[in-house]
């Protein structure tokens, strides 16, 4: 919400384009920088150390104009509980933290939206987190397995936003 209201603020008082980054939730609004066609948003790789995150450490780049882009997780914020991985993110339905995914990427029109979808398909897994962007006009998704060497899975629509 604090991001959106920013763009709207920024966009009131004539800013053509910006990026508004609230501790990893982005959005990219109008004129990207000058001689570049889109805004580029990096997304970490959830296997890499917390202090060893540097731009030939990411995920992939993401190339995108006038949208938020969202990931939730647990490979930053969480705790251990009896020696066990628990991330922030609560599974309502077993009381622990999400476990399925170790990221979900969003990307979506609002960065509302796209906050709350992320935590949502975090709850929710791969193929129920799909099927709920799919039905999300102007909304992907991409998903990274709490598995080892788990690639990512993208929504229908998603690739076309990787660099």
């Amino acid at each position: 919400f604090a991001i959106d209201q920013s763009v709207k603020a920024l966009r009131e008082h004539g800013a053509v384009g910006g990026m508004v980054d609230i501790g990893g939730d982005v959005m990219c609004f109008g004129r990207p920088p000058k001689g570049k066609a889109t805004w580029v948003v990096g997304l970490q790789d959830p296997t890499v150390a917390p202090d060893d995150v540097a731009t030939d450490k990411l995920l992939l780049t993401l190339k995108v104009t006038d949208v938020a882009v969202t990931t939730s997780g647990d490979y930053r914020r969480f705790t251990k509980v009896g020696g066990e991985k628990q991330s922030h993110i609560m599974d309502t339905q077993s009381g622990k933290g999400a476990a399925k995914l170790v990221s979900v990427t969003i990307i979506a029109p609002d960065a509302t939206s796209a906050d709350a979808l992320a935590t949502a398909v975090s709850v929710l897994g791969a193929e129920k987190g799909l099927a709920l962007i799919e039905q999300c006009p102007d909304t992907e998704a991409i998903l990274i397995p709490n598995q080892p060497n788990a690639q990512p899975i993208f929504t229908s629509g998603a690739g076309a936003y990787v660099r």
